[in-house]
């Protein structure tokens, strides 16, 4: 049913030109940070277009996105392209969030993976093996006390002072406690890059057309 109604959606798009509908998916931890500034430019000069968002982790997004129910994808690194075509757009470092009391006895330059070992980490499991190749690497053991799907748990846990979160750096913007704190996290292989991603072999309506476009202009901040 939603690949019938998505038949009809590229129909009237291909007769209404730019008052067609966009059909995006993204992460939770780009969908609430730096995607609401890309939509908000983007509508400032395309106003007549609808929106239906799709949120969930990489593997939920990159699976509707090959079912053809979205037609643009925003995700994180690390992922399978799985033959799909990908621009990334921003790279970001890695931080680690938490109640105040968790960093006193570090200072304030970034954290190590040493250090990191010795907190109650909360790990948004996109970089769950990321992280547990470095440890091994080191011969390293990390005290992970939750693991959980979306960067916003992860923040709102570490705001409540049960643990460290895992976050990237935009996902900054969503804490909203003054008590707690951050420190950037040293190791340059704990970073990750959003990208856009889509079907090269599948339609690509007026609207989505317009939204990639749009988006080439951040691919250099991912340099």
């Amino acid at each position: 049913l939603s690949l019938c109604s998505s038949v009809q959606k590229e129909l009237q798009d291909h007769l209404a030109g730019t008052q067609g509908t966009l059909r995006l998916g993204a992460v939770s931890s780009v969908s609430s940070t730096s995607m609401i500034n890309w939509l908000a430019d983007f509508y400032r000069t395309h106003p007549l277009i609808h929106l239906e968002l799709s949120e969930g982790n990489t593997y939920q997004i990159l699976e509707q996105l090959e079912a053809g129910l979205i037609e643009l994808a925003i995700v994180r690194t690390p992922f399978s392209q799985r033959g799909f075509a990908c621009t990334y757009l921003q790279k970001e470092q890695l931080f680690a969030v938490g109640a105040q009391h968790f960093f006193h006895a570090f200072a304030q330059e970034p954290l190590s993976l040493t250090q990191l070992c010795n907190l109650p980490l909360i790990l948004y499991r996109r970089w769950e093996q990321v992280l547990s190749d470095l440890l091994q690497q080191q011969q390293l053991q990390a005290s992970v006390f939750c693991k959980c799907d979306d960067a916003r748990t992860v923040i709102r846990l570490a705001e409540e002072g049960l643990g460290v979160g895992i976050v990237p750096q935009s996902a900054l913007s969503l804490l909203k406690n003054e008590q707690s704190s951050h420190r950037a996290i040293r190791d340059s292989a704990l970073s990750s890059s959003i990208a856009i991603v889509y079907n090269p072999h599948a339609y690509l309506s007026t609207a989505g057309k317009a939204f990639l476009a749009h988006l080439m202009q951040y691919t250099n901040a991912a340099q």
